[in-house]
């Protein structure tokens, strides 16, 4: 959720799904090959499920991240993981809190 420019979509082509908001970026990765839709993560609500969702540098820029963790939750497979990544006081991407 959040896949921007799709960097953490690229290496799993035909087994990943980005999703974003952002009608600009589904174009690019489109224009890469990859998989992606225009949908926001707060209203996320399709029936399939993941083994892996990612939210990287996603819930800092929401009104309500509490959805977009339920959404990714519900999106998640039984036994799958979800990993989040927010920027740190220091600095964009000087850390990882996960």
């Amino acid at each position: 959720m959040g896949c921007g420019a799709g960097e953490h979509i690229e290496n799993y082509k035909n087994q990943s799904l980005g999703i974003d908001a952002h009608e600009n970026n589904i174009q690019h990765c489109q224009k890469k090959g990859l998989n992606a839709i225009k949908a926001d993560a707060n209203s996320y609500n399709k029936p399939e499920t993941f083994d892996t969702v990612l939210l990287s540098h996603v819930l800092e820029h929401l009104n309500s991240p509490y959805n977009a963790i339920e959404n990714a939750y519900i999106s998640t497979k039984i036994g799958g993981s979800i990993l989040i990544v927010v920027p740190t006081y220091k600095g964009f991407m000087t850390g990882f809190n996960i």
